[in-house]
């Protein structure tokens, strides 16, 4: 038998190999195109904002049901875990912040929709009449689902509201898409003005899975890498610092202004810290 190398183009084995190349190639290639033409996110995820492309928020589309397989089995697999997380994030809001039913809260960052998935935090507080809530455009069906609540149209780090309006404010998973650095700590700091007491949400940048994308560890790589990485992958609608900066513990630190304490609360995966949880309280 000739070497591997040696074989002919029309040997039956080039063949057999040949073949299994090209479906692979074609079916990787047609999965790829399939990740560009579906809506880009859940509305647990982000998209964004017509007038600010800086500003990057919840999306209003949802999450449609002709995902490619590996897509649906990872969200099957981790839809119970990810409920879990959700519930422990809120029970340690109603822990650690003791709300009232007289404490007026911000919600920054909803999203379109109903349901435990996408606004857990309306679905669960028992005082829904007490939320203010924020989104970078109105959300028609966040609207019918929580008529009590008051939707303001705005972003994050301006907020028109004067200094302390508000008891407390609540941000799940938002930090990681305002943008750069700057623009994390402008999100922070407005937080810090407009309440006495702040709670928000973020993954943890050294998690070796990124929870976007559920790429391992290209998150760790310099932006330009990763982004190529993104885009290689059929994930180009993370591939920029303004659509997905996860921070670690330091870069959570460097957003805090001066004058506040820090409480840092980790919910953990094999002993691993998946995200931060953050109470931030004035001196």
């Amino acid at each position: 038998m000739e070497p591997p190398h040696h074989r002919t183009a029309g040997s039956p084995e080039s063949r057999l190999v040949s073949g299994i190349r090209d479906s692979f190639l074609v079916r990787r290639i047609s999965s790829i195109m399939s990740r560009h033409r579906r809506p880009r996110a859940d509305a647990s995820t982000v998209a964004t904002a017509p007038a600010d492309s800086s500003s990057q928020w919840r999306s209003a589309e949802p999450r449609q049901q002709s995902w490619l397989l590996p897509d649906r089995w990872i969200w099957l697999a981790t839809r119970a875990a990810a409920e879990r997380s959700r519930r422990s994030r809120f029970d340690l809001f109603m822990h650690r912040m003791r709300p009232g039913e007289h404490d007026c809260v911000l919600d920054v960052g909803v999203g379109e929709g109903a349901g435990r998935t996408i606004n857990f935090f309306e679905e669960w507080y028992p005082w829904r009449r007490r939320i203010v809530a924020v989104a970078l455009e109105d959300l028609p069906r966040f609207r019918a689902r929580y008529p009590e609540i008051r939707l303001h149209v705005g972003d994050g780090r301006q907020l028109p509201f004067a200094e302390r309006s508000f008891d407390i404010w609540f941000s799940n998973a938002v930090i990681e898409h305002v943008g750069t650095a700057e623009q994390q700590r402008a999100f922070v700091h407005e937080a810090c003005r407009v309440a006495d007491r702040v709670f928000l949400s973020t993954p943890n940048r050294w998690f070796p899975i990124d929870l976007h994308t559920m790429i391992p560890f290209a998150h760790w790589l310099p932006v330009r890498a990763r982004n190529a990485v993104h885009r290689v992958l059929g994930q180009s609608c993370w591939a920029s610092d303004q659509a997905l900066h996860l921070l670690g513990l330091s870069g959570i630190r460097a957003c805090v202004p001066p004058g506040w304490g820090m409480e840092v609360n980790r919910q953990r995966l094999l002993g691993w810290t998946v995200n931060f949880n953050i109470v931030l309280h004035r001196h």
